[in-house]
């Protein structure tokens, strides 16, 4: 095999001293024992179990660490449920208390309200009979004072068909105007001020039962 003037042969070959003529330039013995092939092979193996080994390890460890935060996120996710849980559970509970207390609250007031509104009333019906008695009593009054009237009338008449009599009961008659009239003046200023007192408690109980219409309604709200 032919080479250019500038390189050097790439192997043992060389031109002879005929044209086409080829030598073949003998291979040197090697200097490494036989054996050094099968030590550097060994040595080879070794290394790459070594290395197949190391990373078998790291790769172990990688997936343990993984294994590990998984784990622990798992456990920190759980408790963090619980803990939402439990929270949560205390929060219900604290409102269905406060709506309990809540609810007794408003049972004892609406308890109150109608034993007060009761009471009230038995009030009112007493307050209205002791009205009514006197209203009664004061139509008696006034009825037998006009019965009286009525009597003396005739009397009056009769008087008057005797002229002694008559100049006799005249002085009698001007002492009995005065006190007929201050006693029709009484019963008046009585009459008007039952009148007045039933006026003012229909007007308290018109305005209680107003406010307690409201009362009702605002509870409702």
């Amino acid at each position: 095999m032919l080479v250019g003037p500038r390189s050097r042969p790439r192997c043992r070959e060389f031109t002879g001293p005929t044209p086409h003529s080829v030598a073949v330039r003998a291979k040197f013995p090697s200097a490494k024992p036989p054996s050094f092939l099968i030590l550097e092979r060994r040595r080879q193996d070794e290394a790459r179990e070594e290395v197949l080994a190391f990373t078998k390890y790291h790769s172990q460890c990688a997936m343990k660490s993984n294994w590990e935060k998984i784990t622990d996120r798992r456990i920190m996710h759980g408790t963090v449920q619980r803990r939402v849980h439990e929270a949560m559970h205390q929060y219900k509970m604290g409102i269905e208390e406060r709506r309990e207390r809540l609810r007794d609250l408003l049972d004892t007031e609406e308890k109150h309200y109608i034993n007060e509104m009761e009471s009230m009333e038995e009030t009112t019906l007493e307050r209205q009979a002791k009205m009514r008695e006197r209203a009664k009593t004061l139509r008696e009054r006034r009825e037998s004072e006009r019965q009286k009237l009525v009597v003396e009338k005739r009397d009056q008449q009769f008087r008057e068909q005797c002229e002694e009599l008559r100049s006799l009961m005249t002085h009698r008659r001007q002492g009995e105007v005065c006190s007929e009239r201050k006693v029709q003046l009484t019963m008046k200023e009585e009459i008007r001020k039952a009148e007045k007192e039933q006026e003012k408690l229909f007007a308290d109980l018109w305005d209680k039962d107003r406010l307690a219409k409201e009362a009702r309604r605002s509870r409702k709200h």
